[in-house]
């Protein structure tokens, strides 16, 4: 009987292992079977793709994390241009994944995961984008993002203008400058005729940059909502900072 009890437990223990990872929401073993193509590997980790699902192997414990990247925000199309692959890079202990003109950065430990999703620039220079969906500025630094600001956008959705321009024109307001509406800077937008949706007639203010701006505002609770006449507000803490930070000659996008 001893004996009987003793092969059940043998054969029990075989069965029963390795453990399955999956109570974890984790993928144990060699990801490579089913897990997609491997496109990138670094001393710490390999990760592989299959369409949008990711998997972080740990090259130390050998031990999987499967995340699947959001659909893409910020996918615009492009003649010529095709992501059909995950770009990878790793930023300390994240990785920047890129697809679709959308930049997810992911957590590798304790277990992968999406932390921030946002606009890839697609250059390695100064930039600004602005989302009017979700009324957020980002600001690139040599194409990395240096800030993101809560701003407000037109109370209509033609008011302010979508497509790629310039700032062309910074001015520091002073205080007894008559228009508190524009808060203490503006950064001037030139914005082509075309793309002047709000005036029936070309509006002669819009290429030279004094229509369409970045500024501040003395309505600070309008700031995330969509309330300004075209222009794209920011609270006046956050316009003198990125007053600082941005040159004439940057370049604007401006997606919906």
């Amino acid at each position: 009987m001893k004996y009987c009890l003793l092969i059940v437990l043998i054969i029990f223990t075989v069965t029963m292992w390795p453990p399955n990872p999956s109570r974890r929401g984790e993928t144990a073993g060699n990801p490579q079977s089913g897990a997609g193509t491997r496109i990138y590997s670094d001393p710490d980790c390999d990760v592989y793709a299959d369409g949008r699902v990711i998997t972080v192997r740990d090259s130390s414990t050998g031990r999987a994390g499967l995340i699947t990247l959001p659909p893409p925000r910020y996918s615009r199309p492009t003649p010529g241009s095709g992501d059909t692959r995950p770009r990878i890079k790793r930023e300390g202990g994240h990785l920047r994944v890129t697809l679709d003109r959308t930049v997810y950065r992911v957590r590798l430990k304790p277990r992968p995961a999406v932390l921030a999703v946002y606009p890839d620039p697609g250059c390695g220079g100064d930039m600004i984008i602005v989302d009017k969906h979700r009324n957020l500025l980002f600001l690139y630094k040599k194409g990395r993002l240096e800030k993101v600001y809560s701003v407000s956008t037109g109370k209509k959705p033609e008011y302010t203008p979508e497509g790629k321009f310039k700032i062309i024109n910074k001015v520091e307001l002073p205080p007894n400058s008559g228009n508190p509406r524009l808060g203490p800077r503006w950064l001037g937008i030139g914005v082509p005729a075309e793309k002047d949706l709000r005036s029936p007639e070309p509006d002669p203010r819009a290429p030279v940059g004094i229509k369409y701006g970045l500024h501040g505002t003395d309505e600070p609770e309008s700031i995330g909502t969509y309330a300004s006449g075209g222009c794209i507000r920011l609270d006046n803490r956050s316009i003198v900072e990125i007053y600082d930070l941005v040159e004439v000659g940057t370049p604007v996008e401006i997606i919906r």
